[in-house]
């Protein structure tokens, strides 16, 4: 519901979905293509978690999202890398 378009470095990233769902991954243009069983989280969520490690030395995230038998049809990128990312909320102290 809230596409990521670019990711700060340094940082885990947590795709999520409203079912269970597997994610089809890869890097750079679908390169190091892998898949992963979105576990169940808090809330009725669905989410598969990508380590700070794992997406480091990659420029971007290719992913698409299966349930099932059934594709999402979508092929999302996410730029990775980025260092000036602008949060919505800030930590005030």
């Amino acid at each position: 519901e809230v596409p990521v378009q670019r990711h700060e470095t340094g940082r885990a990233l947590l795709i999520e979905d409203r079912g269970p769902f597997a994610l089809h991954f890869g890097y750079d243009g679908w390169q190091r293509v892998d898949e992963r069983a979105a576990q169940e989280q808090p809330f009725g969520l669905w989410a598969v978690r990508l380590s700070a490690s794992e997406l480091a030395g990659a420029a971007e995230l290719n992913f698409t999202r299966r349930y099932g038998d059934r594709w999402e049809g979508v092929d999302h990128r996410v730029e990775l890398g980025r260092v000036d990312q602008q949060r919505a909320l800030r930590c005030f102290g």
